[in-house]
């Protein structure tokens, strides 16, 4: 697994992160690991778009 280490990306990763778990972590007792992040870009060259999918694994720690 490559280490990230572009400053950026790891700052959007953070507040993305955040994001998810204010919308998905209801209670304030409530636990969640995040084993993996997962982020897959593709570059159109065309356009100079940038498509990506963020995914989570996460395991409940009660």
């Amino acid at each position: 697994m490559q280490k990230i280490t572009d400053e950026k990306l790891i700052a959007a990763l953070e507040r993305i992160t955040h994001k998810y778990l204010e919308e998905t972590v209801s209670r304030k007792d409530f636990e969640v690991e995040i084993v993996a992040i997962r982020v897959f870009a593709r570059v159109i060259k065309d356009n100079h778009t940038f498509p990506v999918r963020i995914e989570f694994e996460v395991n409940d720690i009660h």
